[in-house]
């Protein structure tokens, strides 16, 4: 494990007390002094890891841990704790509903993922549920959420379908008295990955422990996965980091993975989730997987995602400068041919269009014509 610079302290400290390997009492207790708590917290709360920094900060009660700290977690970790409960309940009565309706189903993340990587759902933060289904099924999903009280906010017209479910990869649905969110994915990333068909996810599917009609990718592709869409946020939560590290140590046939995500152009990201884990979490990497896997690439990916890692950063609100670096980073990610397909995917028009100028149908061309103008307007509204 690299510990980062001395101005970075706090990130350091939060860092030694989430990595799974056992509490290095003496560091911590000597990074603990002079530690600016206010933006420990800040931290804790941004990467999303506070459910699993409470329970390690009351095994070390003994140490000069401010009251107030314990306090805000403890309140975080609450809160996190009611809300995984509700969604874990949701989850499995939604996916009940859909099997029984002949709708295969896969929970991607939330609880169920939280279980099956750290055993307790309350140890992992997610504000929604995540499911999968084959695009084959969708408008029938969509009809059985209504059905259960779910409101689709993708209010989106036929003729947009088509472009739309190789442009994005999943509807928004909302329960307005539950206060549930479901995004119902049809692909696992956008367009521009390419990635197994959902019948071939379907089949190496694992049983979640919690409910027989309840599961979730294999464990292989669960890796892929993971890496990717932490790859493609350039990791600037630190929970999806400790996701891989989680599955790493649970995986003991890493290579393998890796081998098999060069078979779609993704090796790369994968050992760019290993070189991450290892450096600032102490995740252990075999040797013969760093001399086969960890190359100039993903090393360059892996360096150019800590400028997102050590600071705080907002997708919705990125400074300009840097959103047009992390538009280069996605850029990088990608094989040649892959570069292409995204920026072809940049050109279609998207929900952001959709929402920003409302077009009736026969004038949907000038989405095309307007796509540049739509996009200032969007950065006006931003400052």
């Amino acid at each position: 494990m690299i510990l980062l610079s001395n101005e970075q302290k706090e990130l350091n400290l939060l860092l030694l007390l989430i990595s799974s390997r056992d509490l290095q009492e003496e560091r911590i207790a000597n990074l603990i002094k002079n530690i600016n708590w206010d933006l420990f917290v800040e931290l804790a709360i941004h990467h999303k890891v506070y459910s699993i920094l409470y329970t390690r900060l009351k095994r070390l009660n003994q140490m000069a841990v401010p009251v107030f700290v314990l306090d805000i977690l403890e309140k975080e970790y609450k809160r996190n704790s009611y809300m995984m409960l509700e969604l874990c309940a949701e989850t499995i009565r939604v996916s009940n509903v859909l099997i029984e309706n002949d709708v295969k189903t896969i929970s991607l993340k939330g609880p169920i993922l939280g279980y099956e990587l750290y055993g307790d759902i309350t140890l992992r933060t997610s504000k929604d549920i995540d499911l999968l289904v084959s695009e084959n099924d969708i408008s029938k999903s969509k009809v059985i959420l209504e059905q259960l009280g779910y409101i689709c906010l993708d209010r989106v017209d036929d003729f947009l379908r088509s472009s739309r479910k190789w442009h994005e990869h999943h509807l928004s649905f909302y329960h307005p008295i539950k206060k549930i969110e479901i995004e119902l994915h049809w692909r696992l990333n956008t367009g521009s990955i390419k990635e197994l068909v959902f019948n071939q996810l379907w089949e190496s599917r694992t049983a979640s422990k919690l409910n027989k009609n309840v599961y979730l990718l294999g464990e292989a592709d669960l890796f892929m996965y993971l890496a990717i869409h932490g790859a493609g946020h350039a990791w600037f939560r630190l929970k999806w980091l400790l996701d891989m590290d989680r599955i790493i140590n649970k995986n003991e046939k890493v290579d393998n993975v890796l081998r098999n995500m060069d078979l779609y152009n993704n090796s790369s990201i994968g050992a760019q989730s290993l070189i991450l884990a290892e450096s600032l979490l102490g995740t252990p990497i075999t040797r013969s997987v760093k001399d086969t896997h960890f190359t100039k690439k993903s090393r360059k990916l892996a360096k150019m995602s800590m400028l997102f890692i050590r600071n705080v950063v907002q997708f919705d609100n990125l400074p300009t400068l840097l959103r047009i670096y992390f538009r280069i980073y996605l850029l990088f990610i990608n094989p040649t041919h892959q570069k292409i397909k995204y920026v072809y995917s940049q050109l279609l028009p998207n929900k952001r269009d959709f929402m920003t100028l409302k077009l009736p149908k026969q004038l949907f061309f000038l989405y095309f014509l307007l796509k540049p103008l739509l996009w200032v307007l969007r950065q006006f509204k931003l400052r």
